[in-house]
């Protein structure tokens, strides 16, 4: 958690989107929870992803982050 809050820091001071690879390969509820203690969004490979939706939420969350933030 706190490795994930360091990276959140450098990459929205870059205005960034972060990628995370967390190890579980077929066990994705530990990605999950990964997720849901940094507030993360998650893809976990037991589900398809619908990537043009991942894209569009990805976006709305960073237009959002960046309509709050003053830098």
């Amino acid at each position: 958690m706190n490795a994930i809050d360091r990276q959140r820091t450098t990459v929205g001071s870059h205005e960034r989107i972060g990628v995370f690879r967390v190890f579980g390969r077929d066990a994705g509820y530990t990605a999950l929870y990964t997720a849901f203690v940094t507030s993360l969004r998650c893809c976990i490979p037991e589900y398809k992803v619908n990537l043009k939706r991942l894209i569009e939420l990805l976006m709305t969350d960073k237009k959002k982050i960046r309509a709050t933030t003053r830098w």
